[in-house]
This record gives C-alpha cells, sequence and structure tokens, in this order.
C-alpha cells in the first residue's frame, strides 16, 4: 500500500513538473522568444517520458532561450524572467537588449544549471548582480553596454571565480 502511495506521489510530482514547463515554454514564446530543447542526444528523463507518453509535443528540458525576432525586443521584459523557474534545466540565456531589469535578475536564482547568461544591453545595473552570486554554474556571462560599473562586476567576479565576464560600460564600446 505504501509503495501505490509513493508511486501516485512521485507520478504526480511529475505531471506538476511536466505542466510547470510546458506553461513557461508557451509564455516566452508568446512574448517571441525562440526556445530549445538543447544540444545534445542526452537518454530522456522521467519527466520527458511522461510528457511524451501523454502527448505534449512542445520542448521538454528546455537548454536554451533566446529573444527572437527584433519586433520582441519590447515584449521580454521582467515578466518573461519570472517565467523561467520552471525551466530548471535551463543552461544558456540570451536576451541582449530588452527590457530586462535588476527585478528580473531575482528570478535566475531557481536555475542551478544555468552556464552562459547574455544580458547585454539591458537596464540592469549593479544593484541586480547580487541575484546572480549563487549562480556557481555560471561560466560565461556578457553585461555590455549597461550600467554596471566595473565595481560591481569586480564583486560578482569575485563570488563567482570560474566565471568569464565581458563587460564594457555603456559608450564604450
Amino acid at each position: 500500500m505504501l509503495l501505490v502511495v509513493v508511486i501516485g506521489v512521485l507520478l504526480g510530482w511529475m505531471i506538476h513538473k511536466a505542466r510547470e514547463q510546458g506553461i513557461a515554454v508557451a509564455a516566452l514564446k508568446e512574448k517571441g522568444c525562440l526556445v530549445s530543447e538543447g544540444f545534445d542526444n542526452a537518454p530522456l528523463t522521467a519527466v520527458e517520458r511522461l510528457r511524451k507518453l501523454l502527448g505534449e509535443h512542445e520542448p521538454k528540458n528546455v537548454r536554451l532561450v533566446s529573444r527572437g525576432a527584433y519586433k520582441s525586443l519590447p515584449l521580454i521584459d521582467d515578466a518573461c524572467m519570472a517565467r523561467l523557474p520552471g525551466l530548471p534545466q535551463l543552461q544558456c540565456l540570451f536576451f541582449d537588449g530588452t527590457q530586462v531589469t535588476d527585478a528580473g535578475l531575482a528570478h535566475l536564482r531557481g536555475l542551478p544549471e544555468l552556464r552562459e547568461l547574455s544580458l547585454d544591453d539591458t537596464l540592469i545595473t549593479d544593484a541586480g548582480l547580487v541575484h546572480l552570486q549563487g549562480l556557481s554554474s555560471l561560466r560565461d556571462f556578457h553585461i555590455s553596454g549597461t550600467q554596471v560599473t566595473d565595481a560591481g562586476v569586480q564583486r560578482l567576479q569575485n563570488a563567482l571565480p570560474n566565471c568569464k565576464i565581458t563587460h564594457n560600460r555603456v559608450g564604450t564600446r
């Protein structure tokens, strides 16, 4: 009996996670984002197998999100960032030239797999960088054309010593 309950709880959790990912993908696509499952032929996870079994066709474990065409730029903002925690496998995020602010960076805390982040020409400042300090998987971060200062970059670099940070202040490019 206990085994049946455990299996039921696990299946319920998997269905919940699958729906959460599907909702996040749909919301990001609606805002003009490009969403990709990734770069390799890794075996399907349990959540991916369940989604396939349920007949869902949206990308499963999303590994890459980027802005779409030029016309989508004003649509990509902190509300889009709020959808990202629904994609825990996300590895790369490219939102250059969008309306992302410091508040939007708080939503990246729930992305333990994030390795590459590009937010060139966005509205972020030093204050938002504090939200990134726990992203130990982050290896490449681009923040040129923002209001981030050299001091802010240095504080983040101290917190993330394995991350390469590319930064040119506004007007220096």
